[in-house]
């Protein structure tokens, strides 16, 4: 075979894989984002607050538990298959300890921002999540992404339209919470199929429970020895969701929702630069080095041009937009605020992808904070003066602040290689 044949098949196999995990993000995105057109359009903006902030908080658990194992199994798998258990155990302990500290933290802010006991119903969402992204890493690194694809899709199916039913019929956002809760251990068990044929193994690795775990100085320790990955985890999270986080104590649950509905959009256009960074990371971390700059650069102008040809079809349809689902005038506004946001986000995503691969966690651990601070400090203070709306365009420059960064990290790596 060719250098050329192969750079071909190299490029095709990439193009497919990204393909598949791109259809399962936009059919879980855009069911989801339906039922929060439901949600928002006949139960209000506050329904839609509530049920956002509630998802959001338990996400940043599972979130910081993840330290950086999603990133580090398909790398790791991707050169040496044979530790996949090993891999899978020590993300498990690690996560295990995260949580067992973590939940009562997080559940004691909920109630403190949002004056609601129910969101509680969402918490134990965490434990099956965190399993399920375990297992999804695995089948990244061993690149099995049609399994990936079909498990994500089936579930979405059933997840979405039973929670309409439920919110519908109940008027119960707890309700949905436990639906939420039972469809991500469907989802686990598909993933557990789907891995044990590879390897079998014990399902104590997924599960483990012993005294240690409940240790604080053995968590602390091990939050040291993986303080690259943990911190770039935490402060990604803190990064994009700082905003959100602290909004409730700010505004009333009614404006949360309206924020989110800005927010949800973006997120949806998340889903090209999200897909593409799962198949990116394996193919950076390979020895074909040859191919990795001209894969990165080929991959941001991409971005750009795509998300730009977005965000302005989208700012001038705004209006229209939110009339036709969300039906929460005051939405319109923050949506041409906060749509530019994509554009810098699926730039900083690629480049953070390429950056992890360089092993440039502490780095990206700096750049990630400064921007967080940045975010903290300007929503406390613009909350003051221009309200929700100062709030969306801090949301913007946000993003923009952490691309900048980004660049000059990614400008000392490439001399640091021709060295």
């Amino acid at each position: 075979m060719n250098k050329k044949n192969g750079n071909q098949i190299f490029k095709k196999n990439i193009s497919v894989s990204i393909l598949y995990l791109m259809s399962a993000d936009l059919v879980n995105a855009v069911l989801g984002m339906l039922f929060a057109f439901v949600m928002g359009r006949f139960f209000g903006a506050e329904y839609l607050g509530i049920y956002t902030f509630s998802f959001m908080l338990a996400t940043m658990l599972w979130t910081l538990g993840e330290s950086g194992y999603e990133v580090e199994i398909p790398r790791e798998i991707a050169q040496e298959p044979h530790r996949m258990k090993a891999l899978i155990s020590d993300a498990q302990v690690f996560k295990t300890r995260i949580l067992l500290f973590g939940f009562p933290i997080f559940c004691f802010y909920g109630i403190i921002a949002l004056g609601e006991w129910y969101f509680l119903a969402i918490m134990p969402w965490v434990i099956p999540a965190s399993a399920n992204m375990t297992l999804r890493s695995v089948c990244r690194g061993l690149k099995m992404f049609p399994s990936i694809s079909i498990i994500e899709i089936s579930t979405s199916l059933f997840m979405y339209p039973v929670m309409t039913l439920v919110l519908w019929f109940t008027k119960n956002i707890a309700l949905v919470f436990l639906v939420l809760v039972f469809s991500e251990l469907i989802k686990m068990l598909l993933y557990l199929y789907t891995v044990r044929r590879i390897e079998n193994f014990h399902l104590g690795i997924l599960f483990p429970y012993y005294k240690s775990l409940f240790s604080f100085s053995s968590m602390i320790t091990r939050i040291n020895e993986r303080r690259g990955f943990t911190f770039v985890n935490l402060l990604t999270m803190l990064q994009y969701r700082s905003t959100l986080l602290i909004l409730p104590l700010f505004q009333s649950n009614y404006m949360v929702g309206v924020y989110t509905v800005g927010m949800r959009f973006v997120s949806l256009l998340r889903l090209l630069p999200a897909s593409t960074i799962n198949v990116l990371l394996p193919e950076f971390s390979s020895e074909n080095k040859s191919e990795h700059k001209s894969l990165l650069v080929k991959s941001l102008s991409y971005m750009f041009l795509i998300n730009v040809t977005i965000a302005v079809t989208i700012f001038a349809l705004a209006e229209f937009i939110i009339d036709l689902t969300f039906q929460i005038p005051e939405a319109i506004g923050i949506l041409r605020i906060m749509i530019w946001a994509i554009i810098p986000i699926s730039m900083h995503q690629i480049i953070e992808t390429f950056l992890m691969s360089r092993n440039y966690e502490m780095q990206i651990s700096k750049s990630l904070f400064g921007t967080a601070l940045f975010t903290f400090l300007a929503v406390a203070v613009v909350n003051f003066f221009y309200g929700i709306t100062g709030i969306a365009y801090i949301f913007v420059i946000g993003e923009i602040v952490l691309l900048t960064l980004y660049i000059f990290l990614l400008r000392k790596s490439g001399k640091r290689e021709r060295k």
